[in-house]
């Protein structure tokens, strides 16, 4: 146990989470969410105003941490104990004076900072090691700053596509796509069609690298108008799933081969030249937004370079 609070205060954790005052007289949450930790998962946070006074804290750690809990009520800028819990039960202390015995990794618990810029903090006594648990801004809405209009407007349509949501498994994040654009057939001045392998890919912040937390592949068929100067998807044919995505994908390559092919090797987004398309756009939305990130990373495999 100690061995665990040890790797745990580590780190500094930072929170991503809802937010919302309750009322001093009523026990709705004082605030919520996940708590995401450098280099690994997340843990989750849930904090409820006491109507007594005070916030009842919970903190839960994933099963890959040895599912610990810390427990306790925190009072603003005053220490209260707390306790600590592994698989489901307490940890035993060696048996203090008097009546009862006490038991569980003990500590304290504390919120500082303000309703803007709140912080908890855990002191683990006797030892007297402290982890301050924080919240962090949501990264940056996804926009395409490139120069190549149509890559722009199929790179922005599945930027606010709402399935991007579906792959979410981490609040706070960003969904950056990646639009494997296989050719694109210009009806006229104003009409385009795109045919291409459209990833969403979303990632949240671990220190300096976009951490790849889920996402997903769409092959098909977009049209585009160009409208008031500015290009926008008007409509999109997707190949199915299983057996119908080899099918879906013969009949948009209507007996061209090449293209067939296009469909099927970019289905493998570490493979060339997705992985330089993908490259290149996290790199100019991370240096758009002025966010410091230095790679990002696929669970599994060597973290990515983002240096030119």
């Amino acid at each position: 146990m100690k061995k665990l609070i040890g790797l745990v205060l580590a780190a500094v954790m930072l929170l991503t989470a809802c937010f919302a005052v309750g009322e001093d007289s009523d026990g709705n949450p004082f605030f919520s969410g996940e708590w995401l930790e450098k280099d690994t998962q997340f843990t989750v946070l849930d904090v409820t105003r006491k109507i007594s006074g005070g916030w009842e804290i919970e903190l839960t750690s994933p099963v890959s941490h040895g599912a610990w809990v810390i427990r306790g009520t925190a009072f603003f800028d005053s220490g209260r104990d707390a306790f600590v819990y592994s698989d489901g039960v307490k940890r035993n202390l060696p048996e203090q004076e008097g009546d009862q015995e006490q038991t569980g990794l003990q500590g304290t618990l504390r919120l500082t900072g303000t309703e803007d810029s709140l912080q908890v903090v855990w002191c683990e006594e006797p030892e007297g090691n402290e982890i301050i648990f924080e919240r962090a801004p949501a990264l940056p809405a996804y926009e395409y700053t490139g120069a190549d209009e149509i890559e722009g407007a199929v790179a922005n349509a599945l930027a606010q596509d709402e399935r991007a949501a579906l792959f979410l498994t981490e609040p706070g994040y960003v969904t950056i796509p990646c639009p494997i654009i296989h050719r694109t057939e210009m009806t006229d001045d104003s009409h385009a069609t795109v045919y291409g392998s459209f990833w969403i890919q979303n990632y949240v912040k671990r220190g300096t690298t976009l951490e790849s937390i889920s996402g997903g592949e769409y092959a098909g068929i977009m049209t585009l108008e160009k409208a008031d100067g500015k290009w926008k998807m008007t409509g999109m044919q997707e190949a199915g799933d299983g057996d119908d995505y080899a099918a879906d994908i013969e009949s948009f390559a209507a007996g061209d081969s090449e293209l067939a092919e296009k469909y099927f090797a970019a289905s493998d987004l570490l493979a060339e030249p997705q992985q330089t398309i993908r490259t290149r756009l996290i790199r100019d939305y991370v240096e758009a937004n002025h966010l410091g990130i230095t790679a990002y990373h696929d669970f599994g495999w060597d973290p990515v370079d983002l240096a030119e």
